[in-house]
């Protein structure tokens, strides 16, 4: 990862970046194991560690169509703590959520290599600055700590654009095998990382586009070669992390759901008996993935800025949500750096740097905003963060350029964001940034997993407990102090009609964990809207 730009400044001492790395590393770590400690597992946990489980006992075959075998990391660490801690197993409240521990491990690591990465490419200050943004990121932190593979993603996307461009600097068998590898291991994290594949192809043209393309005999024999190594590891490591689970089972023995696949199968009748060198769930599961995202069953409805659809998602949807939920200096530097970028004509980095960042970070977000239906909430969109933090950095690629009061509002912006983050501890899920002045109207704007993922039901059994007057989410309407999640109220989990009454004609008064709201409605009230 080495730069050829001769501007960048060093910024800060060894010895003071190596302090202050370790202490935003160990920041990240904490406040993310924190954050979660008192945290329900959320709804799509349970089926990450069972998947995982399942195959820690040497089966990957698909109960639904999504999980994927890197869970096996935390259900690893759950029958690690089992062997070894067997009494905290025995009458403990969800002990399972231990196994979060393997992805607040995996995300503190790729925490490191945002450092890496971005001061390899713009000098130490800009390295301090990305993993300050990547430690300190509500959205990154709430899903740090939970046994899904948001996270793992995430990391796994940045590191196979990384691992390719590592490979193109100096293509050799090794290297190859090495880009292999790690790209066969991001399609075992989340079938977003399909999109890897195309996204180097763009990046592949790019870098021949450089310049003149030399041909001979020998030079595609070598290449024939290293793409070859590249497509076995890659196949191999994919067909690993499924155990080799019915590889190679023929194309017309496949029971596709989704019209894609299926007009596959019809359109190639000639290749039905063509051996498929993948492992049986993991096509099947891309399938179901497909098949759901068209229908969208199984999601709910879709929500967004007040209004609940059933029938078709948002345009925009992500950017929003983005925009909505993302810490204000982090959109701030973000758009410095674009603004100065095109202003300032660096195309000369283009093409060996920015381009493994911008890249990647357009084409998942146009296929985010305009092709995926599955609107759940800005988890999904966190594969984008890495490369939108690395490239804000370059905000600081001269710091001994910046003026005093630049560098003034540097260190205001920074205090800003951990202010921001630090006001919602431990509740990061729930994290919307200071557009949304009024914390209880952020359903207005969001919901779904933008607030509540599951995270609060044990906090609501003790509520309850200690409120037992309060009345949860009645079927019809009535006076008192009525509490309801933010997904029913929404329409989200049920039609937005249920809960017209409340949501059209009263203000929550209260929270409980920013998932549920809290309604205080008297009888007078109460007949003053009733028919």
């Amino acid at each position: 990862m080495r730069s050829s730009s001769r501007s960048i400044h060093p910024g800060p001492g060894p010895r003071l970046y190596w302090t202050a790395a370790a202490g935003l590393l160990l920041a990240h770590f904490v406040l993310a194991a924190a954050s979660t400690r008192g945290q329900s597992l959320t709804y799509d946990e349970p089926n990450h560690l069972r998947y995982g489980e399942q195959i820690l006992a040497g089966n990957s075959d698909r109960f639904d169509d999504s999980k994927m075998p890197f869970s096996v990391l935390n259900a690893g660490v759950v029958r690690l703590a089992r062997g070894l801690f067997p009494s905290l197993f025995q009458g403990t409240w969800q002990p399972e959520r231990i196994g979060r521990l393997a992805t607040i491990l995996f995300s503190t690591l790729f925490a490191s290599v945002i450092l890496t990465w971005a001061t390899a490419w713009y000098g130490r200050a800009a390295g301090l600055a990305a993993l300050f943004l990547y430690a300190l990121e509500p959205n990154i932190l709430a899903h740090a700590g939970l046994i899904t593979t948001d996270i793992y993603a995430s990391g796994m996307i940045a590191l196979s654009i990384l691992s390719f461009r590592w490979f193109l600097s100096h293509p050799t068998l090794p290297r190859a095998a090495g880009c292999g590898l790690v790209i066969g291991l991001s399609q075992l994290a989340k079938y977003t990382s399909v999109f890897v594949y195309p996204i180097l192809l763009l990046l592949g043209a790019i870098h021949v586009s450089r310049g003149p393309v030399r041909f001979s005999l020998a030079r595609v024999r070598a290449w024939a070669f290293l793409l070859a190594t590249f497509l076995v590891v890659n196949l191999l490591v994919l067909n690993a992390g499924f155990l080799f689970n019915r590889t190679f089972t023929p194309l017309g023995q496949y029971r596709f759901r989704s019209d894609l696949f299926r007009n596959l199968q019809s359109a190639l009748p000639g290749l039905k008996s063509l051996p498929v060198p993948l492992p049986y769930p993991y096509l099947e599961g891309l399938d179901w993935v497909r098949q759901r995202d068209q229908s969208g069953e199984g999601y709910g409805n879709v929500y967004l800025l007040g209004e609940a659809r059933s029938d078709r998602g948002f345009a925009w949807y992500y950017l929003i949500a983005y925009l909505l939920k993302a810490p204000i200096p982090e959109i701030l530097a973000l758009s410095a750096a674009l603004i100065g970028y095109v202003r300032g004509r660096r195309w000369d980095t283009f093409r060996h740097r920015e381009a493994y960042l911008l890249i990647p970070a357009a084409f998942l977000a146009l296929y985010f905003n305009f092709l995926l239906e599955a609107q759940l909430g800005i988890r999904l969109f966190l594969v984008v963060f890495p490369f939108l933090i690395v490239f804000s950095t370059r905000l600081v690629l001269s710091p001994e350029m910046l003026s005093p009061a630049q560098g003034r509002l540097l260190a205001v912006a920074a205090l800003y964001m951990a202010a921001s983050v630090a006001s919602y501890f431990p509740h990061y899920i729930p994290y919307f940034n200071e557009l949304t002045w009024d914390r209880l109207r952020a359903h207005r704007l969001l919901a779904d997993s933008n607030l509540d993922f599951g995270q609060a039901e044990g906090q609501l059994a003790r509520y309850l407990e200690q409120h037992p007057e309060v009345i949860v989410e009645p079927a019809d309407p009535q006076p008192g102090t009525i509490l309801v999640s933010v997904n029913r109220l929404t329409g989200v989990r049920e039609g937005p009609e249920r809960y017209a009454w409340l949501r059209e004609n009263f203000e929550p008064v209260g929270h409980m964990a920013y998932a549920y709201l809290i309604y205080e409605v008297s009888p007078e009230e109460l007949r003053a809207i009733t028919p």
